[in-house]
């Protein structure tokens, strides 16, 4: 399993990301009605892109351990979800609109 998408289903509830596949490349999450936290601190090194907009995502997200293989991750339209991630200078791609997340220069 090296990809998965699940946009535009109206699941409902909390994610785990803590035991996804060694070999996952991407993650889309994106329009559903997910809620709760996000735990980015076990993510799987050959992660690729991350999409996780359009949801109702809450509190202080670490964005510190963010797999260097990661070139995408979107967290946009979560209001509620709040932390700094670090902009990174081989171009990774970071939508963070409308929510609480903020890109800081290293």
């Amino acid at each position: 399993l090296i990809e998965v998408y699940l946009s535009h289903n109206s699941f409902e509830g909390s994610i785990s990301l803590t035991s996804l596949p060694k070999g996952l490349r991407r993650l889309d999450v994106t329009e559903n009605a997910l809620i709760g936290s996000l735990d980015l601190t076990c993510l799987p090194p050959s992660i690729k892109s991350l999409f996780f907009g359009s949801n109702d995502f809450d509190g202080e997200t670490d964005f510190s351990q963010l797999p260097p293989s990661l070139v995408v991750l979107n967290v946009a339209k979560n209001p509620k979800l709040t932390g700094k991630v670090q902009n990174r200078p081989d171009g990774t791609r970071f939508s963070i609109s409308e929510s609480g997340v903020e890109i800081v220069d290293v």
